[in-house]
């Protein structure tokens, strides 16, 4: 696995906002009609109204697609065992079952955002980890979602990035996320 630790330093005299997201694209040959996505999420919320429209299909892919709208999911993260958010694309059919997986410490980066962007010549899904809904200030300010980082303060991020090869270990990773989100995520009112 890759894992990522970052640390974000306020050399300032004074509070400033900020926003960070890892944006971790998993495409072709990970992405096929026949992939999905798994997280421990209980509550997804679509961004707009064309992700609203089709929010039964969030963990779904399907082929590239001429003309396609991307759709964007926000998830609220429930951490596994570990304390840590657990998320994948999984493909079940590629070398019987490929996954690419984030695992990230969600003190700080407390949402999770989804990307589907599944068109001909931009055909991915993203696994987003962050600390906002990735908008202006002043659209997160209304939507009460500034993280402040404070003068000489040191903010932590951690991320693990890897690989599930086969059926079985997929398995292991998609039973902890049973285990954190027994029940399927209820539906958040649509964001913007």
């Amino acid at each position: 696995s890759l894992r990522i630790h970052d640390t974000l330093l306020n050399e300032g005299s004074r509070s400033v906002p900020y926003q960070i997201l890892y944006h971790i694209n998993a495409g072709f040959p990970i992405l096929t009609r026949d992939s999905y996505f798994t997280v421990a999420s209980r509550m997804v919320t679509p961004r707009d109204q064309a992700s609203d429209e089709v929010k039964e299909h969030w963990r779904l892919a399907a082929d590239p697609t001429p003309g396609y709208q991307e759709l964007i999911y926000y998830h609220d993260i429930m951490p596994c065992s570990d304390g840590k958010a657990w998320a994948a694309v999984v493909n079940p059919n590629l070398d019987g079952g490929l996954a690419l997986y984030v695992k990230y410490d969600p003190t700080n980066l407390p949402i999770l955002m989804q990307w589907k962007m599944l068109g001909e010549g931009t055909y991915v899904m993203g696994i987003e980890p962050t600390n906002s809904f990735g908008l202006s200030l002043e659209r997160q300010k209304a939507l009460g979602r500034v993280s402040m980082i404070e003068p000489q303060q040191e903010i932590d991020f951690h991320v693990e990035l890897g690989v599930l090869p086969g059926a079985d270990e997929i398995a292991v990773f998609e039973r902890e996320i049973s285990v954190a989100t027994p029940t399927p995520p209820d539906f958040g009112s649509v964001l913007v």
